[in-house]
């Protein structure tokens, strides 16, 4: 091989070596350019991504804003215990103690009392903790905890 390229002159020699710099350039420039059509790629990629995650977190910040607004306030418990339920519910009461609601009402029957309940625990957003029915005399004395 090495008499080979001995026996060329130099004009030949000029040749083989251009012509070897020109296929080195043209496979540099291919890889160059697909690796800057990839990295187009991945940008168009990041950006419907971070536009897609930019769209999920506003949407739960308005869905958390009106779950906060549509939360009930102990004015608004006691209310609809003493207006909406006049007939049903005899006494009630609503604490706001540190970690939880304690509700307490009381009724005619357990049947009124559960049904009570059932509305009570509807309209609020927060967790049942426990639920305590006491049947007193004739009457029926629940207690709702949330936290």
């Amino acid at each position: 091989m090495n008499s080979f390229i001995n026996n060329l002159n130099k004009r030949e020699k000029y040749l083989i070596f251009l012509a070897l710099a020109a296929i080195l350039i043209f496979f540099i420039f291919s890889i160059s350019s697909n690796l800057i059509s990839s990295v187009n790629s991945s940008n168009k990629q990041l950006a419907k991504v971070k536009n897609d995650y930019e769209y999920v977190v506003a949407k739960i910040e308005v869905l958390n804003q009106s779950l906060v607004n549509s939360k009930l306030n102990i004015t608004d418990i006691s209310s609809f215990l003493q207006n909406e339920k006049s007939n049903l519910v005899i006494n009630s009461e609503v604490l706001k103690e540190e970690d939880y609601l304690k509700i307490n009402f009381l009724t005619k029957n357990l049947q009124d009392s559960i049904a009570i309940s059932d509305e009570v625990s509807a309209k609020l957003n927060m967790n049942l903790k426990m639920v305590e029915y006491t049947k007193i005399d004739n009457q029926s004395q629940t207690i709702l905890y949330f936290n």
